[in-house]
């Protein structure tokens, strides 16, 4: 499929086709999913894989659309159903995750109303990157070594109470906060609140 779409690509420009006016709707499709990937290309300071899953949508689209033009007559019903199986899942999916990052951050948030420092708490990125980066951040400028620097929250974090969904070792299980998962079927999950031994 990326082949073919680079060789249309390529005839396109040598038939001077970014001349013409067009009132073709998928072309913002095309600037949509280029525009994505320069993005994530140039601006993000460390590249994953997940990061390019707003470009495979816009693939999978235009990979409809392109086998739709092949089989007009026969593909009507189910060829979108791929697409609203994956628009689905990443709905759910999403709507997990902002469950179970409240729910992480409610059970932070009362360990730090209790007067733990949030240096002593790791409930992960957000937490970290909210109560720690602009103080971790100011101390590598004030020692001035940029040889190496780790993800600046780490430096100050000292986990003493760790947010989790499963037991870790070294630490014993205080209290849990329980979140519903629209991934499984609205069942009540839990993140425990984890205290290290000592």
């Amino acid at each position: 499929f990326v082949m073919a779409r680079w060789k249309r690509l390529q005839s396109w420009i040598r038939n001077h086709g970014w001349r013409d006016r067009t009132a073709d709707p998928t072309l913002i499709l095309y600037a949509f999913g280029l525009a994505v990937t320069v993005a994530i290309v140039t601006v993000t300071p460390l590249v994953l894989d997940r990061y390019f899953l707003p470009v495979l949508l816009v693939l999978i689209v235009l990979a409809m659309r392109e086998f739709t033009q092949r089989d007009p007559e026969g593909s009507a019903r189910w060829r979108w159903i791929p697409v609203a199986a994956i628009a689905l899942f990443g709905v759910l999916a999403q709507r997990d995750y902002m469950a179970h990052a409240s729910a992480r951050w409610e059970a932070a948030q009362q360990l730090a109303n209790m007067g733990t420092a949030p240096r002593y708490i790791d409930a992960g990125f957000e937490w970290q990157g909210y109560y720690l980066f602009d103080v971790a951040a100011r101390d590598i400028r004030e020692r001035g070594d940029f040889s190496y620097v780790p993800f600046p929250p780490s430096l100050l974090l000292d986990p003493v109470y760790k947010i989790s969904d499963v037991p870790i070792a070294g630490y014993s299980q205080m209290s849990s906060t329980a979140y519903r998962s629209w991934l499984n079927g609205g069942q009540e999950r839990h993140v425990l609140v984890l205290k290290r031994k000592q």
